[in-house]
């Protein structure tokens, strides 16, 4: 997907798009992070919060697709 011209639009200055995955390490989606007023560069720690939220999502998302079948 194109993003910048949504991204432009809002005045993004920095933006974050990180994976989805399931439980078997198959892609689910996408979850974007953006700062608008000021240009941000991740810490390593800030890094590591974001992906293990993002797989507390995808461990919820895996229960619930599981459960729709």
């Amino acid at each position: 997907y194109e993003l910048n011209s949504v991204s432009q639009s809002v005045g993004t200055k920095s933006f974050y798009l990180i994976a989805i995955d399931d439980l078997e390490n198959h892609f689910i989606g996408a979850i974007g992070i953006a700062f608008n007023e000021k240009e941000h560069k991740l810490s390593k720690e800030e890094w590591i919060f974001i992906r293990q939220k993002a797989g507390a999502i995808g461990s919820l998302l895996t229960d619930y697709l599981k459960k729709k079948k």
